[in-house]
């Protein structure tokens, strides 16, 4: 689920709950005091706005610099990655609560083999691959789907591998390894 589709599901939710609420004392059903309600809710929303100031997503720019740009990790919020500059070999990326979006379509591979590491505990995980590179993935997910390469899983549990044909024997080869407990994964060519 994106989050623009979260808040505007928050949002309906929210304003139903209220008119509801605004109804029901219309009628007499319950006795609610908008006022007091506010004076709960109020302070309550403000600390809501603080934490997705903090929290939200920030994009990671990649600099290629070298190995402390190979191993990403964020609690929460999705790392997206791509560009000419993506070196994805020995790249580990992990998320408590986000997705991890790479597009490799760009992305210097090494001749030989190159192993990507992508994982997240909460959300989605996206890899997309080029032409012209040979992939053998392996993905799990304990609550989601999985489509690698065209082959699919879906239910609880999940474990799928795929790899194109002669993939020990092409020059340039991405082995990806990729994890999520509750989300689905997504290993493409472009």
């Amino acid at each position: 689920m994106n989050r623009r589709n979260f808040w505007r599901g928050f949002w309906g939710l929210f304003l139903m709950v209220v008119g509801i609420l605004w109804v029901l004392n219309n009628f007499d059903v319950i006795d609610f005091d908008f006022g007091d309600a506010l004076a709960l809710f109020f302070p309550l929303l403000l600390i809501a706005i603080g934490l997705l100031m903090l929290l939200r997503p920030r994009p990671h720019t990649y600099g290629g610099e070298g190995a402390a740009d190979k191993h990403i990790f964020r609690a929460f919020g999705d790392v997206k990655l791509s560009g000419e500059n993506l070196d994805p070999n020995g790249l580990e990326v992990s998320t408590g609560f986000g997705d991890v979006e790479l597009d490799l379509s760009k992305a210097r591979f090494a001749d030989g083999e190159n192993v990507l590491y992508a994982r997240t505990a909460f959300g989605d995980v996206e890899v997309k691959v080029p032409e012209g590179v040979a992939v053998s993935a392996s993905g799990g997910s304990a609550f989601g789907d999985i489509k690698i390469l065209g082959k699919m899983e879906k239910g609880i549990g999940n474990q799928l591998s795929a790899s194109d044909p002669n993939f020990e024997t092409q020059t340039r080869r991405l082995r990806v390894n990729a994890s999520t407990a509750f989300g689905d994964i997504v290993i493409s060519r472009n």
